[in-house]
């Protein structure tokens, strides 16, 4: 069996057509290659602010606490307005509305039942002239609000400075070339 086996592949050796097979070549050394870098800088102004302020009150009724700081909250928007920040670049970032659980002690042992209610809302202002962010932060520490953060420099939209940046670096790449 095995000699009916080797004499096949020999057959098989034999009869391939070994020249029309295109077996490609073997390198031992790299071909030659020029790898070239290009760079790019821009120096770029801050482009936006972000503000947040915010308010909280604390009532054993509901209703008082939330239009409590639903007032406080629409007298913030109203200043930030007046103050020339557009109603698109406001938004609320969070609300929060919920009562407390209060601890007591009846007969020797611990219960708990419903207290006050807490209530906050966080609005984000943008401001798109960051050299007037001190006066915003005036303005929002005057309004009432409790919390106040920020600003947060950074940029709105970088999509046309990168492009314009990988513009110049491939640029920079061809005449180093």
């Amino acid at each position: 069996m095995s000699v009916f086996i080797l004499g096949l592949l020999l057959a098989a050796f034999y009869f391939l057509p070994w020249k029309d097979i295109k077996w490609g070549k073997i390198e031992l050394t790299q071909t030659s290659t020029i790898v070239v870098t290009g760079t790019a800088e821009s120096k770029e102004k801050t482009q936006i602010a972000t503000f947040t302020a915010g308010v909280s009150a604390v009532s054993d009724n509901k209703d008082e606490a939330v239009n409590s700081v639903n007032q406080k909250v629409e007298g913030i928007i109203n200043a930030v307005l007046k103050f020339g920040i557009e109603k698109a670049d406001i938004k609320t970032e969070n609300l929060n509305i919920y009562q407390q659980e209060e601890s007591y002690w009846e007969e020797g042992r611990q219960k708990t039942r419903p207290g006050q209610w807490r209530v906050s809302n966080n609005i984000s202002v943008i401001l798109r002239n960051v050299d007037r962010a001190s006066e915003l932060s005036r303005v929002l520490t005057q309004t009432g609000a409790t919390n106040v953060y920020g600003p947060n420099f950074s940029f709105d939209d970088t999509k046309a400075v990168e492009e314009s940046l990988i513009k110049d670096a491939i640029e920079n790449a061809r005449r180093k070339a």
